[in-house]
C-alpha cells in the first residue's frame, strides 16, 4: 500500500462528510479507512462522540494532527477502531513470523502424537526449520519443508531463525547478486543460519562457519 502524501484528500481534508466521518482530524481518517471492517463498526457509533475531543469512551486515545500540523488529544470510537486496525493489520505479519520454530538441540523426535508414547517418525537435527500448524498442551504440530508433519515437545525448540535449502543444489555467494563470487555450493537438506534478509536474498551460515549470500527463492524458511 502506497504511503499517504499531503496532496492526497485523506490528509488534506476532502473527505466527504459521510457517516460523521468528517468530524474526524484528517491523521484518524486513514486508519478508519483501512477496511471495511473498520467502517462498519464505526458506523455504529454516534456522531457527537467525537464533537469535542472528550467522549465517553476512553478506551484508546489516539494523537490526531490537523492541517495546520498542530497535535491534540481525542478520545473516540472512530479513532480507537481505526487504530485497532492498524495494530491488527501490523500484528498480522508479526504472527505469521511466530509460527516458525526451529529444533534447538540434535537428535530431536519427531511424533506420530502429542506425546512421549507415540512413535518417532523423524529425528530431527539443531536449527532444523518448522512450521507451526497446530498447539496441544506442551506440543507443538509442526510441518516441514518436505510438508512432512508431526508433533514436537515444544521445549525443545526455539524462536533463532534458520532456512533449509530446498533445491538440488544452491549456489552460497559473497553478494547479493548473481555477478558475484561463488564460496560454496549447498546440497539439498542443508541447514543454514539466518543472518539478514536483503531484497531476495539471505545472509546465512553453514556449519563450520562459511557466511554467504542465498537466493531466497532456493530457500525455506524464516
Amino acid at each position: 500500500m502506497a504511503a499517504l502524501t499531503p496532496a492526497d484528500p485523506a490528509i488534506s481534508g476532502g473527505v466527504p462528510a459521510r457517516m460523521g466521518l468528517a468530524r474526524l482530524g484528517p491523521a484518524c481518517m486513514w486508519p478508519v479507512s483501512l477496511g471495511l471492517v473498520s467502517l462498519g463498526l464505526a458506523h455504529m457509533w454516534k456522531d457527537s462522540a467525537c464533537s469535542d475531543g472528550v467522549s465517553a469512551y476512553k478506551v484508546l486515545h489516539f494523537v490526531c494532527k490537523t492541517n495546520k500540523g498542530t497535535h491534540r488529544m481525542l478520545s473516540s470510537p472512530y479513532c480507537s477502531i481505526g487504530l485497532l486496525s492498524v495494530l491488527l493489520l501490523w500484528a498480522a505479519p508479526q504472527a505469521a513470523a511466530q509460527q516458525m520454530v526451529s529444533v534447538s538441540s540434535n537428535n530431536v523426535n519427531l511424533r506420530s502424537g502429542p506425546g512421549e508414547q507415540y512413535q518417532a517418525d523423524w529425528i530431527l537435527g539443531e536449527g532444523y526449520p518448522l512450521k507451526v500448524i497446530e498447539r496441544r498442551g506442551d506440543w507443538l504440530k509442526v510441518s516441514d519443508f518436505e510438508n512432512d508433519s508431526g508433533w514436537i515437545y515444544r521445549s525443545l525448540t526455539g524462536s533463532t531463525p534458520y532456512h533449509i535449502v530446498k533445491v538440488k543444489v544452491a549456489n552460497l555467494r559473497s553478494q547479493p547478486s548473481t555477478r558475484s563470487q561463488i564460496l560454496a555450493k549447498l546440497d539439498y537438506g542443508d541447514v543454514l543460519r539466518t543472518l539478514e534478509r536483503k531484497n531476495n536474498w539471505v545472509k546465512v551460515r553453514r556449519e563450520g562457519g562459511l557466511r554467504g549470500w542465498v537466493a531466497r527463492r532456493l530457500l525455506w524458511g524464516w
